[in-house]
Formats: C-alpha cells, structure tokens, sequence
C-alpha cells in the first residue's frame, strides 16, 4: 500500500515528463490520466509479487531438501493423500505444503511453502522410481496451480485500485464542492490525497496510515489491521492531517497509549458538559467504550453525541448499546425534497398526537432494588416500548454543503425551521445562520471569520433566535403530527397534559419550487389558534462573499417580517373549528408559527378520573363491574335498549363500557 502511494506522489510531481497536463477539467481527462497511472504506476510496481509464491526460489529450496531426504510424510497424511483426488486433492496438497498460517501482503514473495513437507510429499507423488527432475517439474506445475488464486485475488484488487482512483480523481476534479476543484495537479494538489504521512526518527523513515473512514464499510471491522487490504485498494477516505493511532484490542496490547489517552479523556470529561465522537464508525469499539467508562467515572452525567453511519439500524444499536450514546447526529440536508424532509421530521422523535401509548399502559407495582438490599419500592410500572435510538438533529453539519449549493440558499429558513420543530435534540454549524455561500474546508480554510457588530441582524439572525427559543419552550410538548402537501412542511407539537401547542407551517425552498403551490388550509377542530411570528427569506442583490478581504462573510440576504396568518373561526357538523389561512408572500423560504389551545378543555381532567378511582369500584359486584367496563352490543341492548355506541366515520364500536 505504502509502495503504491509514495508512486502515485511521484507521478503527481512528474506529470509533465509522462506527457500529460497538470490540469485536469473533464472526464476525458480523468481517463487519460488514469491510463497513465496504470501504465507508469501500477504496471512497473509488480505489486502481484506481494501475492504469491516464488516459484523459482520455491524449487531451489525444495530441491535442497530433495538432496537432504530429511522428511517423510506420516501414515496419517499418506492416507489423506489417497482418499482424495482432483481438485480435493489440489487443495489438501495446498494444506500440506502452506500451511494454515494467515498470509499478510507485507513482504514481496511472502507466501512461502515448508520445503522439507513438499520434498516428502513429492517422493509420494512421483513413486519410489521417480528421479528429482520429474519431481521439480511436477512441482513447478502444482506452484503454479496454487498461485492460480492469488493472481485472481491480485487482478481483483488492482481492479478496485483503478476504480477507486478513478472515483476519487473525478470527484476531487470536477466537483465544485471540492477544495482541489480547478487546482493543478502537483506537489501541492496531488493526484489524490496520500494515504501514508513519513516521519524521520533516529532508527530511519516511518510511513504512519494516516486515519480516515471507508464509504459502506464494515465498521467493527478494523481497516488498518494485518489482514486488512483498504489502503492498497485506496477504499480509505483519509484526513491527510491525522495518522490512525494502532490502539490494537485491549490496554495490554498497547499500554502507554491507552494510559495515555485515559488521561486525556479524564482532563476532557472534567471540563466539558458532553463529548462529540467524530467517525464512532471508525473508532475501535473497544477503546471507545474503555475510554468512555473512564469518563463517566469523573463526569456521571456526561452527554455524549455521536456521528455514527453504519448504514444499518442493527449496527447503530450495537454502538449505542455498548458505548452508552445520548444522541445521534442526523443530517437534514440529506433530504432531497420537502416529502423526505418531513419523513425525517417525523421519524427523530415524538410520539402521535392524542397517542395513549404511554399515559394508559402504566398500572401501580412494586420495584425491587436490589442495589439497596431488596428494598420494595412502590411506583407506576409500564412495559418498556421499543424506540429508534434518540437523535440530536442538524440543519447542517460542519461536513454538509450549504443550503445555496444543495438546495437554495432561501431554503436555510424553511429547513432550519422543520428542524427547530423536531422533538428531539437540536444542532447547527457556523456560517449557516449567516448564509455562507460554500461548505468550508476544514483543513484547507484559513479566512477569518467576520464579527457583526449585531448577530441578529445577519443572515437568519433574528428568526433563527425565535426558532431556537422556542424548541427549548416546547421540549415537553412531546406529541406531534408531521404533514407534508406539495412544497409544505407542517409540523404541530403538542403537550401531553396540557394540550397547548404550536403549529410551524413551511414553505420550502427546494430548486424549482413555486411561489403560490396549492395549500389546503388546515381546520383545527375545538382550538383557539394565536399568531406568533412569520418570517421569509430573500436573496439582495450583490454578492458580497466573494470579497477577498480574508473574512468569511455570507450572501447578501433579508428577512422580511411577514403579517400574521388569517384565523377564521367557523362551526359544522363536526363543532367549532379555526381555519387557518397562509399570509401574504408566503413564497419559497417563508415560515409561520401559531400556537393552538383546545377551547373549555381542562388539563386535570385524567387527574380527576383517576383519583380514588379504585375506591369508586371496590365495592361493586362482578356482574355490575362486567357492565361498567366490557359488555356486547347483544347484551346491552337487552338490558337498556340501547346499543354501542356509533362514531361518525368510524362505525359502531364492538364492546360498550369504559374500556370497551
């Protein structure tokens, strides 16, 4: 792997001596230069010497030993040898003369064969008369037969090598949000970026795996183990400024590391209310959960947030088990319309709105804690229900591109507003608020952010303020209703006790979308609806973010303030009901937020029913108890002439009774 890329550095440097331009535009350009890297990188490296046998040095050795006649095959393996024939025969002779031993693609010719084993073995194989000559030849074949697979396995990797380049070189030379886009390829701007960072020590060179991630990968797979063949086949997305520390499996396999990043976990879990685990995916699972052990030892409380794509929900829970993780990053710029952008809404947190799931299902008990010597503990016990790993949900990440390259850049407030609206954790990354125009580099970025003399007043300021307010005012409106129609996005989060709401409508701003799209206003049964705030988003003239001044600055934005929406309060068949009605310009990048309160209802109400309830039916009879909690249509019909009762669109219930 190292071999490989310090070639692929070479010819970066040399590009011009092969006949080819620095400067990569087009497609056609990508497969030029790639052929070029097979022919002057891959092709002179041999690289399928570091997968199989020297057949030459294989023979010479074993005709030495032919000489010595030291070995003989046992009785055991004369009989195996005879019990199989074919290709049963090739693999068992494959066993005898390799080995079981692991083969590591280290050393070129490092697949070797015990040389004593393979003269006894072809004593057997060419008879008793057999000269030495014939037994070569016969070996000479058989080396080749078992070489057969890992020349396979070669022309298979070298196959990944080459997509994988090709990949890599297209993305990080064609694609805009790339920090290489139109830079020439050189010293500076290699062909793609090193997989190895050489450091000088006093015993020579050492080439350190820098550290990274693999796109789909397994991740309790180690990537830069022994056995592993990601930096060879150039599967590793690397951080060219990082170098993957070799922790191996436990303390013992690596103390002064882990000591020494115990301690560095322990000094960090004493400052910091929480921890962000960059690529979980990526970290050992075991040193992850040694080292957050540790922590929690110092800081009980620690809130820990992961970055973790698996790919697979089963794999998520292995991690949130094992490491004890509070949230999940989740992206919403992942969504490709406003339909997958309320499926996310919807899925990272909350439960339905009126859900009986939690509040019925509890029942008095009794806790044993053991912990306490068996103390009995009185309390409410209800089942445990299953539930999607807790998420802390962002309008961008720091690795996202912005809204105006993915989306638009009015989309930042319908987007920032769908999130400040989900029921679960909340986040944001530097420059959204401010509308930056392009996904900043990292590592590459040395402008200096601008300091506003008001935040409020730039980019999303005010509105995001409003919108982060009110996501910590409604954590306990743990109840929600997720709608999406056209380029609308609503979201209405209710509390379970209370019954206050809030309602956010958003238009989103999705390339293509429209200014007036069909809205079905919303009619909101029994509820008193109060306006709150309406914000729009609009793209000024000018562009200012390309000022070459050294300071970050976003595009050229206003928010405009928008009339409160109009509430109309109508009564039909079904009772009184608000009608909700979209302002004014409420176009692409606009949000409303209302809040809801249900009319003449009273929060302790279920407090009420509740108490003393088992006092209310100690005393009655089975008989009468059947009759106040289950009875059939049939049977109450008979009794009081009337039956179940029948819900309008819903049809006539099948038990009468309280839980009927």
């Amino acid at each position: 792997a190292y071999e490989l890329d310090a070639a692929l550095v070479r010819f970066s440097q040399d590009l011009p001596n092969y006949g080819f331009d620095r400067m990569v535009s087009s497609v056609e350009d990508v497969d030029r230069l790639l052929e070029g890297v097979d022919q002057f990188v891959i092709q002179p490296l041999r690289l399928w010497e570091f997968y199989v046998i020297d057949v030459d040095a294989a023979i010479d050795a074993v005709g030495s030993a032919w000489d010595a006649a030291e070995a003989e095959m046992l009785d055991a393996d004369r009989q195996g040898l005879d019990a199989v024939d074919g290709d049963e025969r090739n693999e068992w002779l494959r066993a005898y003369i390799v080995g079981d031993r692991q083969h590591v693609l280290s050393t070129r010719f490092g697949r070797t064969i015990d040389a004593g084993r393979t003269a006894a073995v072809l004593r057997v194989l060419v008879g008793a008369d057999g000269d030495k000559q014939a037994a070569m030849e016969r070996l000479r074949a058989l080396l080749d037969l078992l070489n057969l697979p890992s020349y396979r396995e070669y022309d298979a990797d070298v196959k990944a090598i080459r997509r994988n380049l090709h990949e890599r070189v297209k993305y990080e030379r064609l694609d805009g949000g790339s920090w290489k886009h139109g830079k020439p390829v050189g010293d500076e701007y290699k062909i793609v970026d090193p997989l190895f960072t050489t450091v000088e020590t006093p015993d020579g060179q050492r080439h350190l795996a820098n550290n990274g991630w693999i796109w789909g990968g397994n991740p309790l797979d180690n990537f830069a183990g022994p056995q592993s063949k990601a930096y060879l086949r150039r599967e590793v997305i690397v951080w060219g400024d990082c170098v993957k520390l070799n922790y191996g499996a436990t303390p013992a396999d690596n103390p002064w590391l882990w000591e020494h990043m115990r301690q560095y976990t322990l000094r960090m879990a004493r400052v910091f209310h929480g921890f962000r685990i960059d690529n979980c995916h990526s970290t050992p699972i075991e040193l992850a959960e040694y080292l957050l052990d540790e922590a929690r030892m110092v800081n009980p409380d620690l809130y820990v947030v992961a970055e973790l794509f698996t790919g697979s929900e089963d794999t998520d829970r292995v991690f949130v088990q094992r490491l004890g993780i509070n949230s999940l990053i989740r992206e919403a710029m992942q969504a490709w319309d406003p339909h997958e952008m309320s499926r996310l809404a919807h899925r990272h947190g909350g439960r339905p709105i009126g859900s009986l799931a939690v509040d019925c299902l509890g029942e008095p008990g009794v806790f044993t804690d053991d912990e306490h010597g068996g103390a009995r503990i009185s309390g409410t016990v209800a089942p445990l229900s299953a539930s999607l790993p807790h998420a802390i949900f962002f309008d961008c990440t720091h690795d996202n591109e912005m809204p105006a390259q993915k989306r638009t850049m009015q989309d930042a407030l319908p987007n920032a507003a769908i999130v400040a609206m989900t029921a679960c954790a909340s986040g944001s990354t530097r420059g959204y608020d401010e509308l930056y125009p392009r996904h900043l580099n990292v590592v590459h970025e040395h402008r200096r952010y601008a300091v506003p003399d008001d935040p409020l007043t730039v980019g999303l300021g005010e509105a995001k303020a409003r919108l982060n307010a009110l996501h910590s005012e409604i954590a306990q409106y743990q109840e929600v209703h997720v709608h999406h129609e056209s380029e609308y996005v609503t979201v209405h989060r209710v509390h379970p006790v209370t019954r206050e709401g809030v309602l956010m409508v958003a238009h989103c701003a999705f390339r293509g979308a429209t200014e007036s799209p069909w809205f079905d206003s919303p009619r909101l049964y029994g509820t008193a609806v109060t306006p709150e705030f309406a914000f729009r988003l609009h793209a000024a003239d000018g562009d200012g973010s390309d000022k070459d001044d050294g300071v970050l600055h976003g595009l050229p934005s206003r928010l405009e303030r928008l009339g409160s929406p109009d509430t109309q309060r109508h009564t039909d068949d079904r009772g009184m009901f608000t009608e909700l009605r979209l302002p004014a310009g409420f176009g692409p990048g606009s949000v409303l937020v209302v809040r809801t309160r249900l009319v003449d209802f009273k929060p302790n109400l279920d407090w009420k029913i509740r108490t003393s309830a088992d006092d209310a039916v100690s005393k009655l009879p089975l008989g009468a108890l059947n009759a106040a909690l289950y009875r059939c249509n049939a049977e109450e019909r008979d009794t009081i002439g009337n039956g179940a009762y029948d819900v309008p669109g819903l049809g006539a219930l099948a038990y009468c009774g309280l839980q009927g």
